[in-house]
This record gives C-alpha cells, sequence and structure tokens, in this order.
C-alpha cells in the first residue's frame, strides 16, 4: 500500500543461505532468505536466480502451450522462480546468461522452465 500511496518502489538483493546452494531451484524458498525472514513480508515480489550446474539440465525442460524443450548442454543457464508474487502467479522461467557480456536471453518466450517427471523406483519387497 505504501507503494501506491509514495508511487516508489525499491529493488534490493537478499542473499540466501548456503543450503539454498544445494537444492534444485523448485525447492527454493523463503526459508532460504539468509536474513531474518520477517523482511519477506513486507515485499510485494520476490525471484530467486540460480544458475544451474551442467549436471542439472537433464532435471528440467521448458514447456510453451504446445511444446516442450530440452535444455542444451551447450549454453550456460540461469534459471528464474517467483517465490512470492502478490499480483499473479508463481513460475520458473529460464535464461541463457552470459556473464561475461552480460547478457539474458529468456531462452523460451512466453515459456516456463518445470522439473521433469521423476521416474518411478522399482520397490523391491523382503519377505
Amino acid at each position: 500500500e505504501l507503494n501506491k500511496f509514495l508511487n516508489k518502489y525499491l529493488i534490493l538483493t537478499l542473499q540466501l543461505n548456503n543450503q539454498a546452494l544445494e537444492r534444485p531451484i523448485e525447492e527454493i524458498d523463503s526459508s532460504n532468505i539468509a536474513v531474518a525472514s520477517y523482511v519477506f513480508t513486507i515485499l510485494d515480489e520476490a525471484v530467486v536466480f540460480k544458475h544451474l550446474e551442467k549436471n542439472e539440465y537433464g532435471n528440467y525442460i521448458t514447456r510453451t502451450k504446445d511444446k516442450a524443450f530440452e535444455l542444451n548442454e551447450n549454453k550456460h543457464y540461469t534459471a528464474i522462480k517467483t517465490i512470492k508474487n502478490r499480483r499473479g502467479g508463481k513460475y520458473m522461467y529460464l535464461l541463457d546468461s552470459n556473464l561475461n557480456n552480460n547478457t539474458w536471453y529468456e531462452e523460451t518466450p512466453d515459456g516456463i522452465l518445470i522439473p521433469k517427471p521423476k521416474k518411478k523406483q522399482e520397490i523391491s519387497m523382503w519377505y
């Protein structure tokens, strides 16, 4: 409400705790903010960025309304997850990022990043 009244906005960065490095992007949430979580309550919108490791590429696809795409092993990807949005949905997006040139391109325009379904593990029964 204060933003509406003052007609101002603020962009800030918050440090995530070390456990966030070990978690997949879809599992990162407000509990991973290193500062007190009460900071999270004042935000209207919050997103987290995670640079994906090559060994994580096989865990995700990007999807549009009618197509799905595998991640390209020759690119460097940054995943973005909306962890708070008072005005809409919470989605994950994928950027093809080049930090040397400071370029960030949306990999699949109008698409979202989704985890691949996990394969069912066989359960062995011991009698």
